[in-house]
């Protein structure tokens, strides 16, 4: 279980709401505000998690790395992952 990501993507929203920790732009409208913040807490949180997965600390998104089970890479680069008993 990869709580570890959990927990900071619950950190970093709290962060980013509104009010808790700062307020940009000081004296937007409602809407304008609730988008900064939604486009900061994205991109924070793009970069962060992206960065955990360099440092190996949580799992990367997506399957791209491996196959799973049953699976293999091919060897000659056509396929990503073939069934296991295949050429």
């Amino acid at each position: 279980m990869d709580w570890y990501k959990k927990v900071v993507q619950l950190v970093l929203f709290i962060a980013f709401v509104p009010g808790v920790l700062f307020i940009l732009p000081q004296h937007g409208r409602k809407f304008t505000v609730l988008m900064v913040h939604a486009v900061l807490f994205a991109g924070t949180s793009h970069f962060v998690m992206q960065w955990l997965a360099s440092q190996g600390l949580i799992e990367p998104m997506g399957n791209y790395l491996k196959c799973p089970a049953g699976f293999r890479t091919s060897e000659d680069g056509k396929e990503d992952c073939i069934p296991v008993g295949t050429h």
